[in-house]
């Protein structure tokens, strides 16, 4: 921490009617405020704006006061910026959370559509080869067939036994 900022701090802890030390950039210059600089800081704008007028302050008393004020507005703007992205981050990690279990349930849902797919199709194929050998067709109208069923149909099998056939 830098002197000029260790000597803020301290400045902004003390009480009133004490000599404060102000930090100018030709050198260090002593500041007696009638008032405590946390009480200047607390006021509202409309209330600081009437003691500016209702009190003769030096040049180097309203240098030092308007620092302060703005020194502490600065610090509660940081303050409200680091929770702001404290809070963004909290929010953005239960996002991630949510769609990672998401993801987790869609993969499962996959999995059983998959299986279940499986299934079905074996069941299809079984019945399609039952039903052509119980319909006794004649290779002729399997390869008809075959002409209109794609390659992942469960037919297909049955299609390529007779085929081999002729």
């Amino acid at each position: 921490m830098s002197l000029r900022n260790t000597l803020c701090l301290i400045l902004e802890t003390m009480s009133c009617n004490i000599f404060f030390f102000f930090f100018f950039p030709a050198g260090f210059l002593q500041v007696q405020l009638p008032f405590s600089v946390d009480w200047i800081v607390e006021l509202s704008r409309n209330d600081f704006q009437q003691l500016l007028k209702q009190h003769a302050f030096t040049r180097e008393q309203l240098d030092f006061v308007h620092d302060m004020r703005r020194r502490s507005k600065n610090r509660l703007a940081a303050q409200r910026c680091r929770k702001r992205k404290l809070d963004c981050i909290y929010n953005l990690q239960c996002e991630i959370n949510k769609l990672k279990t998401e993801r987790e349930k869609l993969m499962l849902e996959k999995s059983q559509l998959s299986q279940l797919k499986l299934k079905t199709c074996h069941s299809v194929s079984a019945l399609c080869q039952r039903v052509c050998s119980e319909a006794n067709l004649q290779p002729e109208q399997l390869q008809v067939l075959a002409k209109y069923t794609s390659p992942d149909c469960p037919l297909s099998p049955s299609m390529a036994v007779a085929d081999g056939f002729f």
